[in-house]
């Protein structure tokens, strides 16, 4: 989608780890229908002066296009402040946290949810080049400091893009666990819960 028509933003100013002050226009478009079989829906949603592309996120429908988006942005922003950026609501004004961003309290560790059955579907009919390709993805975005798995799951799915429309960030992150499990990377915290557990490489 091209020209999202957007439904809801918001103006951060942010400080990177060098010292460099910029605007972030945090962006999320309207859900919509997309060509795919089996009427899929997708949300577009941007970090405009952070990131430059607009992303589709894709869902079963509107409301899951719509939470996959926020949850794609939010760990965007997580990775720009485990990097030693900060964000604030106004030039000169005090830093905020990326859960005030998002206007909600700190969180508590609740384990990742499974898959539809459609997802369920998609993912087993994966072939192994394609679990390997997605492997190296997860392993490229990890490092040899602790990252939370929200962190690599987002940057995996912006690096995998629209290969794998229908596959949630809760299947990155079985492929993470599923990863941890073969020994070639280190675990951290709960991981069951993508935004509490960390991951390193071996």
């Amino acid at each position: 989608m091209t020209d999202p028509e957007i439904i809801a933003e918001k103006a951060i100013y942010a400080i990177d780890n060098n010292g460099r002050g910029f605007d972030i226009g945090l962006q999320i478009g309207r859900p919509f229908k997309t060509e795919m079989p089996h009427g899929d829906w997708a949300c577009p949603s941007a970090l405009i002066g952070l990131h430059s592309r607009i992303r589709n996120m894709f869902g079963v429908d509107p409301l899951q296009a719509l939470s996959i988006a926020l949850k794609l942005t939010r760990s965007l922003l997580e990775v720009f402040v485990e990097d030693g950026g900060q964000l604030f609501s106004e030039p000169g004004g005090e830093p905020i946290t990326v859960d005030e961003v998002f206007g909600v309290a700190a969180e508590r560790p609740v384990p990742d949810g499974p898959l539809t059955p459609e997802q369920s579907v998609q993912a087993s009919a994966l072939t192994q080049v394609e679990l390997d390709s997605i492997d190296a993805m997860i392993l490229r975005n990890c490092s040899l400091q602790f990252r939370k798995i929200a962190r690599v799951v987002g940057g995996a799915m912006f690096e995998v893009g629209d290969s794998f429309p229908k596959l949630p960030d809760v299947f990155y992150a079985d492929r993470v666990r599923e990863l941890v499990a073969k020994g070639k990377l280190e675990s951290h915290g709960d991981i069951t819960a993508m935004r509490f557990g960390e991951v390193k490489l071996v």
